[in-house]
């Protein structure tokens, strides 16, 4: 009798109740299920834009890395066309006592330079402007002008060796400029500073 009582006395849970339980376990299941694809979708997301961020960092170097290559291939075509030009200004002046009526355009049109220097009658740069012949300051030496020249490029032109035919070397930011002799690089990047628009116009003078 006891036993039975005892029986009697422990709560019985309803069909409901245990229904509810099945219910409570499944949203708890479905809530962690929903927080750990949360969990990776938010470390996909976190792995997409690390990678996207290490691809433009890496693209911005090599920008920068490809500029200054490009750069200083053409700072070399030029002195390469500094070489020629001179060159053929002695040639075509070889015996004559002065410069008299030297010009550009005879220059370009005497066959002396390269073919991708030449435009019609005039004479080109690798930074894509023009570059001018004519006598000096004196009828015995003769000057090459380029114009629209970058800064850093212009720096690195002021400070290469001339040789010995060199008489003066300025831009339009420093029209005294130095004689017989390259920039240091300090004073080339004085004289290579256009605040303006950044581009610089140069003027060897040459026996």
């Amino acid at each position: 009798m006891d036993k039975v009582a005892e029986e009697l006395a422990v709560p019985q849970m309803s069909v409901g109740s245990k229904r509810a339980s099945r219910v409570g376990d499944k949203t708890i299941g479905r809530g962690r299920r929903f927080a750990k694809r949360a969990k990776e979708k938010g470390n996909a997301l976190l792995g997409m834009a690390m990678a996207l961020i290490i691809s433009a960092v890496v693209a911005a170097g090599y920008l920068v890395f490809f500029n200054t290559a490009n750069d200083s291939a053409k700072v070399n075509d030029f002195m390469g066309q500094l070489a020629a030009m001179q060159t053929a200004v002695q040639s075509l002046y070889y015996g004559q006592a002065t410069y008299t009526g030297l010009d550009t355009a005879v220059v370009a049109t005497s066959g002396t330079l390269p073919a991708k220097m030449i435009s019609a009658n005039t004479i080109k740069h690798p930074f894509n402007d023009d570059i001018t012949i004519a006598p000096g300051s004196t009828g015995s030496t003769y000057v090459i002008t380029a114009d629209r020249i970058p800064e850093d490029s212009c720096t690195a032109l002021m400070t290469k060796d001339l040789g010995r035919s060199l008489v003066n070397m300025h831009t339009d930011q420093d029209a005294t400029g130095v004689d017989k002799r390259a920039m240091t690089p300090a004073e080339a990047q004085a004289a290579c500073t256009d605040a303006s628009d950044g581009v610089i116009t140069i003027t060897w003078e040459f026996y």
